[in-house]
């Protein structure tokens, strides 16, 4: 129980790990990328206020409040109002508008107070200057007195400060005459972006928290479920399920890929299974060919000892058992011969099959010392159906043929006729007198042609025996053999 708790966590990392990556990397990337945004940004906005600067706009704004500022002087205007109409008009210098000088975005943006303004004597004294709360004050340091309707500008940029100075002559004729100075001073672009991300970390950390959570939340829904499936439908397959369907239907890269996997795992699942017929057709056939090659051949090898037997003893009692052996033997043939029909011709194509018949005819023409012909032109057109049926018909006629006729020479011909094929056993023995209910074999032929589609059995036996089968060809097999 102790390690519960990490068994937990270990597994709940596992099944995101993938997702807790790409979490990890697009916020590796995104903070680097708001700085680069946000600096770049910066940087356009203050080459542009620059070059504002730079067309002289600050210079004629300057000019302009001395001039008015003289007419103050000059009526020897009220000391607090003179701070209050130069903190206004540097008010009026920073806020944004219609009327404003520079543009202003970027000093908000830079400096909380860009501005900073003051009557002076050219020796440096304040005369009068806005009392600003957070501002700063303009050093008190000699200036160079300009000409009558001049401006001094003066540039000074020392990191991280950027500053811009203007001087304007407000009373030139005054023994001593003021000057208002206006300074401009901003921190440069890299600076405030430094200062700004140190003072706004925790609004920082806390986009990257939610970014991070609703991050790792979509690619858990949208990439790690569906991997998750991918997965275990991989898991069956290699055990050997292919039942099992990833069935994800979505037009993205995943989707297309599961539908990829779907269908190989179909494909798989078709690849086996004839993998699997075929090595059951195969063992099969080797079952077939070792009963054949042994069983069966000392079964017939039996059969004519025990006819040799036979006409060598003198004993009716001791001929009539060895007859029984030998009546034996032939029924063990008999059923072997079946047993390879039926491992031979389960699985095999139509050629096969017709050669599965005449090696059957083979075999009963060495059996009973018959001299059998066969013409089978219709075999290939033989239902797979209706095979097995027809083999035991043929077994059953040959059968009665050795048992009763005492024929040297049997036909055996199978054609088609029409919508119908017909089988056709003949052979010119003493012919046999019908039964009214006909014998067991006879009785077991009835019962396999009737199995067939339309199928009808005929028997002569005044004259040899012939053997007529008709039945219906199954249509799907009459269209693919043609007319």
């Amino acid at each position: 129980m102790a390690n519960a708790p990490q068994w937990l966590l270990s597994r709940v990392l596992g099944r995101h790990r993938l997702s807790l990556k790409l979490a990890g990397f697009f916020l590796l990337v995104s903070l680097p990328t708001l700085i680069v945004v946000e600096s770049a940004l910066l940087m356009l906005e203050f080459q542009q206020f620059t070059a504002d600067v730079g067309k002289g706009r600050l210079r004629a704004a300057t000019a302009a409040e001395a001039r008015r500022l003289a007419t103050q002087l000059t009526a020897a205007a009220d000391p607090a109002q003179l701070q209050q109409e130069l903190a206004a008009w540097l008010d009026g210098l920073a806020l944004p508008g219609a009327t404003a000088v520079v543009d202003s975005a970027v000093l908000q943006e830079l400096s909380d107070q860009p501005f900073a303004a003051a009557l002076r004597l050219a020796d440096g004294r304040v005369i009068r200057a806005p009392m600003i709360p957070g501002g700063w004050q303009i050093a008190a340091e000699p200036l160079a007195l300009p000409g009558p309707s001049a401006v001094i500008e003066s540039a000074r940029q020392q990191s991280p400060v950027w500053m811009r100075r203007y001087a304007a002559p407000v009373a030139p004729k005054a023994e001593s005459p003021a000057l208002l100075v206006l300074e401009l001073r901003l921190p440069l672009p890299w600076h405030r972006v430094v200062l700004s991300t140190s003072k706004e970390w925790p609004v920082l950390v806390g986009f990257l928290l939610v970014f991070s959570l609703v991050t790792l939340w979509f690619f858990g829904r949208s990439v790690t479920v569906r991997l998750h499936r991918i997965a275990a439908a991989a898991d069956a397959w290699r055990g050997g399920n292919f039942a099992v369907v990833i069935g994800d239907r979505s037009a993205d890269e995943l989707g297309v890929l599961s539908a990829a996997l779907d269908q190989m795992a179909g494909e798989l699942k078709q690849l086996v299974h004839a993998r699997s017929q075929l090595a059951t057709l195969n063992e099969r056939q080797r079952l077939a060919r070792d009963l054949h090659d042994t069983v069966k051949q000392k079964a017939f090898a039996l059969s004519l000892q025990l006819a040799a037997m036979r006409s060598s003893v003198a004993g009716a009692s001791s001929r009539a058992s060895l007859a029984q052996c030998e009546q034996l033997a032939a029924d063990i043939q008999h059923e072997l011969v079946a047993i390879l029909d039926e491992l031979q011709s389960a699985d095999s194509d139509a050629s096969a099959w017709g050669q599965v018949i005449e090696q059957r005819l083979r075999d009963w023409a060495r059996l009973g010392d018959l001299t059998v012909d066969w013409q089978l032109p219709a075999a290939e057109q033989v239902d797979p159906r209706h095979r097995d049926t027809l083999i035991r018909l043929v077994d059953e006629a040959m059968s009665n043929i050795y048992r009763h006729s005492g024929a040297t020479q049997v036909q055996v011909e199978l054609t088609r006729q029409g919508d119908c094929l017909h089988l056709r056993v003949r052979d010119n023995g003493r012919g046999m007198a019908l039964p009214t209910g006909g014998g067991q074999g006879l009785c077991n032929m009835r019962v396999r042609a009737a199995a067939l589609p339309g199928g009808t059995l005929t028997i002569n036996g005044a004259d040899g025996v012939e053997i007529n089968l008709h039945w219906a060809q199954s249509p799907a097999v009459a269209t693919a053999a043609g007319p």
